[in-house]
């Protein structure tokens, strides 16, 4: 879960709404004020989030809405863009086989295809 460690701070351990869900890859939209967001491994977090907390970390209650055990450090689970790999770095050399592991770091940095021989 996407959250603003403020308002998980305010909100006492009280659950809070789940205003959307962000799916691996997909921008999500600004997280709304007392709300936590549904993010995927992958996601770009949304403006207003500063931390992840896990889902098994979470309990979601009967209405849908989700509580926390404990607070989250501004910061906690999230990678920044370039945190993994810097600009201008060879990610896979010329000739490196591409099995399942370099198909996905391709993926990882956004390559939807590559040139093969």
């Amino acid at each position: 879960y996407a959250v603003c460690s403020d308002n998980l701070r305010r909100a006492a351990g009280e659950p809070l709404t789940v205003s959307q869900r962000i799916p691996a890859g997909a921008p999500g939209t600004a997280l709304a004020a007392g709300t936590v967001a549904r993010i995927f491994t992958g996601a770009p977090i949304p403006t207003g989030a500063d931390a992840v907390v896990m889902q098994e970390e979470a309990s979601v209650q009967p209405d849908g809405r989700v509580a926390f055990a404990s607070l989250p450090m501004p910061g906690q689970h999230i990678r920044r863009s370039g945190e993994d790999v810097t600009r201008g770095a060879v990610v896979l050399a010329r000739g490196h086989r591409l099995d399942s592991a370099a198909q996905g770091l391709a993926a990882s940095i956004g390559l939807a295809s590559l040139p093969v021989a």
